[in-house]
């Protein structure tokens, strides 16, 4: 008899965590002794994945709705549904009856440590940052596992939490990303939404400052922005506009996303915090040099590839020299280098998927 997982990722429809459901669900449609059903918000999301897919796009649209589903409505459907398994892809633990029930974290807003740079710029941070400590705690207990992209949000997870266990899980890229012997086309490139933790205003003062050295002249800055995204895009636009080599392309989909990685040389991630950094990983594949900030997300990402260079998250001159420093090939050793880091209870969907069904047959 077929085993039936259900992944529930209604809230899901853009950018790393959407690459995470495509991947999650991709790795279960490999399988014949499973029966796939996903919760998502347009089917249209997971085109070419042969699962069965229920739509739900009203979910989205507030806090209430999502929360109504994921405690009350996720019940009755779980009822229907009768599922083994069920993966809720998207943080909060839903109240359903099943044989097993994981929880997915992708969010790490509630433990970051906000500043006033952030509240001005997105007062919904603060807010969201307290709303997740609180959404996590509710059935946290009932979940037989949680799931943490990283070996860090893992020690947060116990310690904050106390859930019955914490799994470690490295996700996949879906990535057509290539490596190659590179030339140096003198182009850096950082792939984000405008978000005050993305930290683009360091960036881009780094890069004010780095131009005045004339081995920067033909150098090229690709952002993934362009000043149409809310009050900060708008005002780092306003600011640094002028800036020269700076290309503000806005925002792009994946594929265009993974051609722009594939036609840069280095890629810039001064970000405060994430759950993973899927561009980083995606760098890792296709061979460029990392400049990333001094943060531990990044050292995970990066553990171990040796085309890196870590920065004080904040120091503006330290990342002009860094921007500098890969151009002219200045030695950088002496920036901080990543420690060992214990390796992921999985290191990809296929060994978590088999990690959970063989739970569910033990």
């Amino acid at each position: 008899m077929r085993i039936r997982v259900v992944v529930s990722a209604v809230n899901i429809v853009e950018g790393g965590t959407l690459t995470v459901l495509r991947d999650c669900l991709a790795e279960l449609a490999l399988r014949t002794d499973v029966e796939v059903i996903a919760l998502v918000n347009d089917t249209r999301l997971i085109e070419g994945i042969d699962v069965q897919a229920l739509a739900f796009p009203a979910i989205k649209g507030s806090w209430l709705r999502r929360i109504s589903f994921e405690y009350l409505a996720c019940k009755s459907i779980s009822e229907r549904l009768k599922a083994d398994i069920w993966m809720a892809l998207h943080d909060m633990t839903p109240r359903v009856h099943a044989r097993k029930l994981y929880v997915y974290t992708h969010n790490p807003m509630w433990q970051y440590r906000m500043r006033i740079y952030d509240i001005w710029y997105d007062p919904k941070l603060l807010l969201f940052s307290w709303f997740y400590r609180y959404l996590y705690r509710i059935n946290i207990q009932q979940a037989d596992a949680v799931i943490v992209q990283q070996r860090w949000l893992q020690r947060e997870f116990e310690s904050a939490f106390k859930p019955r266990k914490v799994i470690v899980a490295h996700p996949v890229l879906s990535s057509a990303l290539v490596p190659g012997v590179r030339p140096r086309r003198l182009s850096f490139c950082y792939p984000s939404l405008a978000r005050p933790f993305k930290n683009h205003e360091i960036l881009l003062k780094a890069w004010g400052l780095a131009k005045r050295n004339p081995c920067m002249r033909d150098a090229v800055l690709h952002l993934t922005l362009d000043g149409s995204e809310g009050r900060l895009a708008a005002d780092l636009r306003r600011r640094h506009g002028t800036l020269h080599g700076v290309v503000w392309h806005g925002r792009l989909p994946k594929a265009k996303v993974e051609r722009l990685l594939q036609d840069s040389d280095c890629l810039v991630f001064p970000s405060r915090i994430e759950t993973w950094g899927l561009p980083m990983s995606e760098a890792r594949t296709a061979g460029l040099h990392v400049i990333a900030a001094d943060e531990p997300y990044a050292h995970e990402v990066l553990n171990g590839y040796p085309r890196t260079t870590f920065v004080p998250t904040d120091q503006v001159d330290t990342w002009a020299k860094a921007l500098i420093g890969w151009v002219t090939d200045s030695e950088l050793s002496s920036s901080p280098r990543a420690a060992k880091i214990q390796p992921p209870d999985a290191d990809s969907w296929k060994s978590l998927w088999e990690q959970l069904l063989s739970g569910l047959r033990s």
